[in-house]
């Protein structure tokens, strides 16, 4: 039992010793050019979250009536984001973070049409 359990301590120190990558490059999901987390994080200052589907950005948020889930529509125009559909303005809405972070996206980012 002696030789095979320094048999098996030889092997494993090789492997250990063997040099792996120290880092995976992977391509991150972008639109237009702007890493998808980044406008995450941005989203979530209003209140929502993205994801692109094809050519288009699409910011899903809920509204403070009865948490109704919207999705906004966006596509790329002249370098800015712009809006493609629209929610329903109800009476008394006072609060549009559709358009407060389309806004914000575009002072803080080009977006780059393909």
């Amino acid at each position: 039992m002696g030789l095979i359990h320094e048999i098996l301590k030889a092997v494993l120190k090789q492997t250990a010793t063997v040099d792996s990558p120290k880092s995976v490059s992977v391509e991150e999901n972008t639109f237009g050019g702007v890493s998808l987390s980044k406008l995450n994080s941005l989203a979530a200052n209003y209140g929502g979250r993205v994801r692109k589907s094809g050519d288009r950005l699409i910011f899903i948020f809920s509204s403070n009536r009865k948490g109704d889930g919207h999705r906004v529509e966006y596509r790329i125009k002249d370098g800015k984001l712009d809006q493609m559909s629209f929610v329903a303005n109800y009476p008394g809405r006072s609060h549009f973070p559709e358009k407060d972070f389309m806004n914000a996206a575009n002072k803080m980012f080009y977006f780059y049409e393909r």
